[in-house]
């Protein structure tokens, strides 16, 4: 398009009438872009079982017709959408036998990663840098 778009990606439960949608993040694409890719971290703050891509709709949209559909039309490629679970490291192996000193908490931590690799930590999104440690 030659207009800027804005997504929002949020999470939703249909089988609840209130307080079933959980906002996770707001996408740009700039004019004349195409195609994006996008990579995120849910952490979830409830039970949902759908993911959800909104276009925030413009004037534009009620002007254009694509394909018999009123409004510009967002296509999503659900064949390389990968979703993967996160696993809790620090809890992980406060609870596991490698706890030989039965430690509670952890002081300071260290990762080891590919640069730009992202991960969470206490639910937020964080990318390792170019030296491949954080």
């Amino acid at each position: 398009m030659d207009t800027e778009q804005r997504f929002y990606l949020k999470i939703r439960n249909t089988n609840v009438d209130t307080d079933n949608e959980q906002f996770i993040k707001e996408y740009i694409v700039a004019a004349g872009t195409g195609w994006m890719y996008f990579e995120t971290i849910i952490s979830p703050n409830n039970i949902y079982n759908q993911i959800l891509w909104e276009l925030q709709r413009t004037v534009l949209d009620y002007t254009i017709m694509q394909d018999n559909v009123s409004g510009r039309i967002m296509t999503i490629d659900n064949e390389n959408i990968v979703l993967s679970r996160l696993v809790d490291v620090v809890s992980s192996y406060l609870r596991s036998a490698y706890n030989a000193n039965n430690l509670t908490y952890l002081k300071k931590i260290g990762v080891q990663g590919p640069p730009s690799l992202l991960m969470c930590i206490n639910g937020e999104e964080i990318r390792i840098g170019k030296s491949g440690i954080y």
